[in-house]
C-alpha cells in the first residue's frame, strides 16, 4: 500500500538532508511532499535534491499549525510525518511498511530517541517518549499546541508501538546555542496565554519537577544539567512576561533627553 512522507520546514539546511538520506529505508511510499515556510537557506535546494515536492505556505510562529495545510494536500490517505531533526532507522522502516500493510488501525505512536547536545537520553520523561508520526489523514485534526499538534478522532484505533529498535531518532539540540534560540521560541508561544509567576519560586518548582518528578535524576550529572535548563527556561518565561506587563516604552524615555 502507498503512502506520502510529510515534512513542515524552515531554514533546516543543517540537518535536512540526513532527515531525508534516512528515507531510504522506507520503500513503499510514493510522495514526499514538503512545506516551506519561507525559509531563506538551502533548504527548498536541499528538498529537491531529493525529489521532494515542495510547497509554499505562510510562516507561523505557532509553526505546528502548518501541518494541517500539509497533511490536507497530501495525496495518499496513509501518511508518515517526519521533522528536519529526526531520522529513521532500517528497523522502524520496516515497522512502518508492515502497519501500513497490515492496515489494521488508523493511528500509530512510535517511542522516540531523544539526544540533547549529542548525548543520547535514556531516562525520565525523555525516554521512551511516545509521538502519533503514521496515521490516516481522516483520523486526525490538529491542534496547533507545541508539542501536542494532533488530535485522534474518538472513534479511530490507535496502537502503540514499543523497542528501541522501533524508536525514531530525534536531535532535539546540539549545543547551548539551540536550546536558547528553541526555548525562546517556545517562551512567546506559551507567554500568550500564562500569568505571571514569582521566577525564583517557579524556577524552583521546575528543577524539581524536572529532576525528581520527570526522573531526570537517572541521568546523573546530565540530568541534573537538564533540570537547570528546565528551571532557567521558566525563570526567564515570567522575567520576560514581568517586563512586558510594565509596557516600557523606551523611544518615550528617549525623547525625554531631547526636550
Amino acid at each position: 500500500m502507498k503512502y506520502s512522507v510529510i515534512m513542515n520546514v524552515y531554514n533546516e539546511e543543517r540537518y535536512l538532508e540526513y532527515a531525508l538520506k534516512s528515507l531510504r529505508y522506507l520503500k513503499n511510499y510514493d510522495e514526499l511532499l514538503i512545506a516551506d515556510m519561507g525559509s531563506t537557506d538551502r533548504t527548498v535546494e536541499i528538498a529537491k535534491k531529493y525529489n521532494a515536492k515542495v510547497i509554499q505556505i505562510q510562516y507561523d510562529k505557532y509553526f505546528d499549525r502548518g501541518r494541517q495545510v500539509i497533511i490536507e494536500k497530501a495525496k495518499n490517505e496513509w501518511c508518515f510525518l517526519l521533522d528536519a531533526d529526526e531520522m529513521i532507522t532500517k528497523s522502524l522502516g520496516q515497522k512502518i511498511e508492515d502497519i501500513i500493510e497490515k492496515d489494521d488501525c488508523d493511528a500509530v505512536y512510535f517511542p522516540t530517541i531523544n539526544y540533547f547536545f549529542g548525548l543520547k537520553s535514556k531516562y525520565g520523561l525523555h525516554y521512551p517518549c511516545h509521538h502519533c508520526r503514521l496515521f490516516k489523514k481522516s483520523a486526525i485534526t490538529v491542534t496547533g499546541i507545541p508539542h501536542n499538534y494532533l488530535n485522534i478522532n474518538k472513534e479511530c484505533i490507535e496502537k502503540f508501538v514499543y523497542g528501541e529498535e522501533n524508536a525514531l531518532i530525534h536531535f532535539s539540540f546540539n549545543n547551548i546555542e539551540e536550546w536558547m534560540k528553541k526555548r525562546y521560541r517556545y517562551i512567546e508561544l506559551e507567554n500568550n496565554n500564562n500569568k505571571f509567576k514569582n521566577p525564583i519560586i517557579c524556577g524552583i518548582k521546575s528543577f524539581c519537577r524536572a529532576f525528581f518528578k520527570e526522573k531526570n535524576y537517572q541521568g546523573g550529572y546530565d540530568g541534573f544539567i537538564l533540570s537547570i535548563l528546565s528551571s532557567v527556561s521558566d525563570q526567564l518565561a515570567n522575567i520576560k512576561l514581568y517586563y512586558e506587563n510594565k509596557k516600557i516604552d523606551s523611544n518615550k524615555i528617549r525623547e525625554k533627553y531631547l526636550e
